[in-house]
């Protein structure tokens, strides 16, 4: 997986990573939320908020969507220059983009698309339901996620970037759905 199997990619990958969160903050600062912690670690950042008030569904989608959203401009910005120019960087970074995007927006408990699921979910059930059709959510879309890492780092040498990612997905599902019982 060209992700994060190179350094030159590796970075460029933190930086989208990176760009990706910009989008949440930008989002919470329109809605006068307030940060009170950003925690940057190996594979992701947390950004922690001051719940000091509610906020909406509406606005707490908006939150959530704009992450991936900027993922998908910039994939749309680097295809189109790709296009033009014909650089085979641009077409890295776009497909790196995308794959940032989709991938947040998957419905596993830990990432936006999870997060933007439990919105819809705690609308129709109690927070212990809604809870539990998620957490079976997530790993109906985990296992086959590892099943392809296994796969590829079989028959790409050994290749441990995807299953890396996959472990460590695991763990913040697990972390995140432990804490909200």
């Amino acid at each position: 997986m060209f992700l994060i199997n190179n350094q030159k990619y590796f970075l460029s990958t933190i930086f989208f990573s990176m760009i990706h969160e910009i989008g949440h903050i930008l989002a919470i600062i329109k809605y006068g939320k307030k940060i009170s912690e950003i925690k940057i670690n190996a594979f992701s950042i947390d950004i922690e908020q001051n719940y000091s008030f509610n906020m909406s569904n509406k606005k707490e989608l908006v939150i959530l969507l704009c992450g991936p959203l900027i993922n998908l401009i910039f994939f749309a910005i680097f295809a189109l220059f790709y296009k033009i120019l014909n650089l085979n960087i641009l077409k890295i970074f776009s497909i790196q983009n995308l794959i940032i995007g989709i991938l947040n927006l998957m419905p596993i408990y830990s990432l936006d698309g999870g997060q933007i699921l439990f919105i819809f979910l705690r609308q129709k059930f109690n927070i212990y339901n809604a809870n539990m059709i998620l957490f079976i959510i997530s790993i109906i879309f985990i296992l086959p996620i590892t099943t392809l890492g296994f796969l590829l780092a079989i028959r790409s040498s050994f290749n441990f970037s995807l299953l890396i990612f996959i472990f460590y997905l695991i763990s913040l599902f697990l972390k995140k759905y432990f804490l909200s019982k």
